[in-house]
């Protein structure tokens, strides 16, 4: 039993998200603005996207709305965000409520978290252009702020 549990990675040692260059699984979502989007639709603008996974039942995905906001204000030409929410959508609007943040797609499970191998919420990935992987993921607030920092200098 010691011998396994010390074979065990530790979390620096895991690994969160495919790997780069891996094709990124497909989706079509609701928006909580009323319409649909897929990843083609999101990767299709030319940009890398940076897919972040939240859960209206998770606070700590609470700290990253100001943020996302930020982002998707004064990096629009740089980067597409979208946020894959779980979660009831009326919660999700509550904690909503004071920002503008687009690009929100309800997602009703878990496999989609799963197909990207993310399995903290929040967690982020970036999808190049072309659709595939682009960035080791990142789980939580730190290290989302730190992949985007990397990516758009902030």
């Amino acid at each position: 039993l010691r011998r396994r549990l010390d074979a065990r990675p530790t979390w620096d040692e895991a690994t969160l998200g495919l790997p780069a260059g891996t094709p990124a699984p497909v989706f079509v979502l609701p928006r909580l603005e009323g319409d649909q989007a897929s990843l083609a639709d999101l990767t299709g603008l030319g940009r890398p996207v940076l897919l972040v996974f939240s859960d209206a039942a998770c606070s700590a995905c609470n700290q990253l709305w100001p943020d996302i906001e930020r982002w998707q204000r004064d990096h629009a030409s740089a980067l597409t965000i979208a946020v894959l929410a779980g979660g009831n959508p009326i919660v999700l609007e509550g904690k909503l409520f004071g920002f503008r943040v687009h690009n929100v797609l309800l997602r009703d499970d878990a496999r989609l978290p799963e197909a990207y191998r993310l399995t903290m919420f929040p967690a982020a990935v970036i999808v190049s252009p072309d659709g595939r992987i682009d960035s080791a993921g990142a789980g939580g607030v730190p290290a989302i702020r730190a992949l985007v920092e990397a990516r758009i200098g902030g």
